[in-house]
């Protein structure tokens, strides 16, 4: 659970971070001075970690359901 979440939240925030203006000593590929020279692309590659964390935190929960409702199951009888 925290490997997930450090997933969403890491890749979201410094998805962010390599999108604001900054000095820096060579532009990035979208013309001005970021805060990562690479910018388009670590961006991409940041929001796709983000969202790769966000299905695999959907599929944990839905398997926590099931076990949790099997559980149930086997507790009424």
């Amino acid at each position: 659970m925290i490997f997930v979440g450090s997933l969403i939240i890491g890749g979201i925030s410094a998805g962010i971070m390599t999108l604001i203006p900054d000095e820096a000593s060579k532009l990035c590929y979208l013309g001005y001075y970021a805060h990562c020279s690479f910018t388009p692309y670590s961006t991409l590659i940041l929001f796709t970690m983000a969202i790769v964390g966000t299905i695999l935190l959907i599929k944990l929960i839905k398997n926590l359901r099931r076990k949790y409702n099997k559980v149930v199951e086997i507790n009424q009888y």
